[in-house]
């Protein structure tokens, strides 16, 4: 490993290289490593947004009831 594994995937590096070559685990560490930031480091930051909005299309469809 050329680069240290950060530390919020650390655990997952540990689990995706169980059993794999040195050169797979370079590339598994070297990938985490340039995407880090793409992972979530804990359950708060990742959120809601409201830069996009969708719709759905539900043509003449009724509304339904449903119980949670």
């Amino acid at each position: 490993m050329d680069q240290p594994i950060p530390d919020h995937l650390k655990d997952l590096y540990e689990k995706s290289v169980d059993g794999k070559s040195k050169e797979e685990q370079r590339t598994v560490a070297a990938l985490l490593c340039k995407c880090g930031e793409a992972f979530s480091k804990n359950e708060w930051d990742v959120g809601l947004t409201n830069i996009a909005e969708h719709s759905i299309d539900t043509g003449d469809a009724k509304p339904i009831k449903q119980r949670p």
